[in-house]
């Protein structure tokens, strides 16, 4: 970690071809991550050949920052698959406490690999999928999900423990096929299980 209660390795992530060096990739989230603000959060993609031995966070090619204040990006990483086609593998960053959709309803945001370097804010990700309400904390959790509908384009999941639909808290994790072109709320997502 960058700096004391980062709480980085809150979530991690193993796999493909994120940074066009070939090789997997290891992406890894720092929760209360500060930044030039407040528990922002972080995630930091390292290519797989420079992780040998300790390594500091320092050493990431990309290094994605929350929005604003507490949203804890990096409460949820994962290396996703190729969502677009575009032969290089793509990566979601979650922020259970990002308040777009409501106070704490959480996000997820999509990088597409291949392209960034460098630090950057998560408001410069290809795409935003943003919690349905208030306390949902969309983004805690997100995994990859393969190929669902076999078109070619991988898909992803976004999960929220506190979701409520029919009774307080009883989740929902989102189904998001990709391609995904453009920011949406979660409520557009192809398929949601409910707790």
């Amino acid at each position: 970690g960058l700096g004391a209660y980062d709480r980085t390795g809150a979530s991690a992530s193993i796999g493909g071809n994120v940074d066009a060096l070939g090789g997997d990739d290891v992406l890894i989230g720092a929760s209360r991550f500060d930044g030039d603000g407040l528990s922002k959060g972080a995630a930091f993609l390292m290519a797989g050949s420079d992780v040998v031995g300790d390594v500091s966070a320092e050493a990431a090619l990309i290094t994605l920052v929350g929005e604003t204040n507490h949203d804890r990006a990096g409460s949820g990483v994962a290396i996703v698959g190729d969502t677009n086609g575009d032969g290089f593998d793509d990566f979601v960053v979650g922020a259970f406490a990002e308040d777009s959709g409501g106070d704490a309803a959480g996000a997820a945001y999509l990088i597409l690999g291949g392209g960034l370097t460098g630090a950057v804010s998560l408001g410069d990700a290809d795409a935003k999928l943003i919690g349905e309400a208030g306390g949902d904390h969309a983004g805690l959790v997100v995994a990859a999900a393969g190929d669902t509908d076999g078109d070619g384009n991988d898909d992803f999941y976004i999960g929220a423990p506190a979701h409520d639909d029919v009774a307080s808290d009883m989740g929902a994790r989102y189904l998001v096929r990709g391609p995904v072109t453009e920011d949406i709320d979660l409520s557009f997502a192809s398929v949601r299980f409910v707790g």
